[in-house]
């Protein structure tokens, strides 16, 4: 049991060094010293299943950050990263939404549901 759990938290650093040098942000720490939760990177709190999406689908830090910051803005917002990152692709142009076009979006669809 040692031995798995030893190479689950080698696996999580890994992703936590790619995410550090991918994005040019330092790591700082995991809250309560529970590796694989929630980590801490500056001003940022991350679940560790949102670090891992980032990489395994490279996701730019300026996507991470503004669906960080809308979800801090609209608390009621429950749109996780990998449904904020889908939505914001119109799906008839392939082009990426601008930002407040796709927060209006997101908004509307929130209110109306």
């Amino acid at each position: 049991m040692e031995e798995l759990n030893n190479n689950y938290k080698k696996s999580v650093n890994a992703y936590i060094k790619e995410f550090e040098k991918k994005h040019e942000i330092d790591f700082d720490f995991w809250i309560g010293d529970l590796v694989g939760e929630v980590c801490c990177f500056g001003d940022y709190t991350f679940n560790f299943s949102d670090i891992k999406y980032v990489i395994d689908n490279s996701i730019s830090f300026n996507w991470l950050s503004d669906w960080y910051w809308f979800v801090v803005e609209y608390e009621k917002c429950y749109y996780n990263l990998n449904a904020y990152c889908r939505l914001r692709i119109d799906e008839e142009t392939k082009e990426h939404f601008k930002l407040d076009v796709f927060e209006k979006k997101l908004i509307y669809m929130r209110v109306s549901s």
